[in-house]
């Protein structure tokens, strides 16, 4: 009786061990995404967030501290990125950005490595976005 209570206890710690492990893995796995996403974008805007600290503080103390703290640090950094890529990526689509974006790939062109990797993630990227857009095209329309 004792070695079948002990396979009892034994089934039972794995069985809610795995259901434990399958419920917290969709959690665990959003937040790894969600931080492979939003790390490079508060990295990218933090010093921004700190040099935006540094000018506010002669004029407001308590206002710089308040921009300073972690949470909000990164909350702000990672909007300013985001803005940042908007803003790049409507000078992209106008006439003006086409011209400076031709112009650095013209700079790119000039660097072997570089080249060879700037080129093979464009290829990536409009291979991408063919695909998409012709999966989405019978569905509904793409602007």
């Amino acid at each position: 009786m004792d070695n079948k209570s002990h396979r009892a206890r034994t089934a039972h710690l794995w069985r809610y061990t795995l259901i434990g492990v399958l419920t917290l893995a969709p959690l665990w796995v959003t937040w790894r995404v969600f931080d492979f996403i939003l790390g490079p974008l508060y990295r990218a805007g933090a010093p921004g967030v700190g040099a935006i600290g540094q000018l506010v503080r002669p004029i407001s103390g308590s206002l710089a501290d308040w921009l300073l703290l972690p949470s909000f640090r990164f909350v702000l950094a990672v909007l300013i990125t985001v803005l940042t890529l908007y803003v790049v990526g409507w000078l992209a689509s106008q006439v003006v950005g086409r011209r400076l974006l031709a112009a650095l790939e013209a700079v790119v062109r000039r660097i072997p490595f570089a080249h060879a990797i700037y080129g093979a993630t464009k290829r990536f990227i409009a291979s991408m976005r063919n695909s998409q857009w012709r999966r989405s095209r019978g569905r509904y329309s793409v602007s």
